[in-house]
């Protein structure tokens, strides 16, 4: 019941002797020392509690207040911080009730949500970028191997051998034409040092020289020919050009020689010194008196053993000899 100063709970027992109603038993409770004696502190801190009867008014506790409960956040966020209890055994007519309260929504709320907005948009961000690196990452090395297979390729398909060397004269790279051009494939030539496998052994003291002058920057910008030995055991002549090996930062790594086998054009060569020595010693052998002189010049290019002895070797001889012929010293050069 409810008088003019508190809310007042009246329980009413009855009391039964042995077959007979002997009366009943009253007792009176403050609803507001029932809600301050019955309820903690530190729930009472964190909720709005109270309790009202079956109408909803509040008998005692605190009344919830719209500005400070959680009730004005949206239904889906407010509906777990509310909460109702009906008082046994009184049913509806005594109902517990707790609402939780608001946060500070502009320090704690607000802070949070920030913080998490905040997070979120460098989260992405940084996937984005990340992305953004990797394709990066991605086109540079597919160029990066573009371009070394585009190496590799010019590299196997140069008919001259090249083959690059440190500063003490280690073989560090060979290329497809010196491994043919040798026999000895790049794995068993990468890593030697003098003498090397493809020297012939009549020739290492020769070539032990020539590599210490080379190691030392005396170089031929004309190339050196020197013979090199196949695997088969087989010599050939080749002709090597030698020149620094400068990286990127213009520092000198080592040395890096190119070899091309000339071996048929000294065939081709000695060939054409053979035909012309026998040319000219059957020109020696005539009898006949035989020069050539370059026309409007005083200079013999060519007089045979015959011409010599009826001449000597000066060109009046060829003079003479054209002018008796009819021919004038500008239409003819024998």
């Amino acid at each position: 019941r409810k008088d003019s100063y508190a809310p007042m709970l009246q329980l009413v027992i009855p009391l039964r002797e042995p077959g007979k109603f002997s009366g009943a038993l009253m007792a009176e409770y403050s609803v507001d020392g029932l809600y301050r004696y019955g309820i903690p502190t530190e729930i009472t801190a964190r909720y709005a509690v109270s309790l009202s009867d079956a109408k909803g008014s509040v008998l005692a506790g605190v009344r919830p207040d719209a500005k400070k409960l959680s009730s004005r956040l949206p239904e889906w966020i407010s509906y777990p911080n509310s909460f109702a209890l009906h008082v046994a055994p009184l049913g509806n007519e005594l109902t517990l009730r707790a609402q939780a309260y608001r946060a500070s929504l502009g320090v704690v709320g607000s802070g949070l949500f920030w913080l998490v907005g905040a997070l979120s948009l460098l989260t992405g961000w940084m996937l984005v970028a990340n992305w953004r690196h990797t394709r990066r990452r991605l086109r540079t090395q597919q160029a990066l191997v573009a371009e070394t297979n585009f190496r590799r390729a010019m590299e196997n398909s140069m008919l001259t051998g090249m083959r690059a060397m440190d500063l003490e004269g280690r073989i560090t790279f060979v290329n497809a034409a010196f491994c043919q051009m040798t026999g000895w494939s790049d794995s068993e030539l990468v890593g030697q040092r003098a003498p090397f496998p493809y020297w012939p052994d009549e020739d290492r003291a020769n070539l032990q020289d020539l590599l210490a002058k080379e190691l030392s920057g005396q170089t031929q910008p004309g190339g050196v020919q020197v013979r090199v030995k196949r695997r088969d055991g087989n010599v050939f002549d080749a002709r090597l050009y030698v020149a620094p090996l400068i990286d990127a930062f213009g520092t000198q790594t080592g040395w890096v020689t190119s070899m091309t086998d000339i071996t048929e054009p000294n065939r081709i060569r000695e060939e054409l010194s053979r035909a012309h020595r026998r040319f000219t010693t059957v020109l020696e052998a005539l009898e006949a008196s035989i020069s050539v002189a370059p026309l409007g010049s005083d200079e013999l290019l060519f007089a045979n053993k015959t011409y010599r002895q009826w001449f000597h070797a000066h060109v009046s001889g060829h003079l003479q000899l054209a002018a008796e012929a009819g021919v004038a010293p500008g239409r003819s050069n024998d």
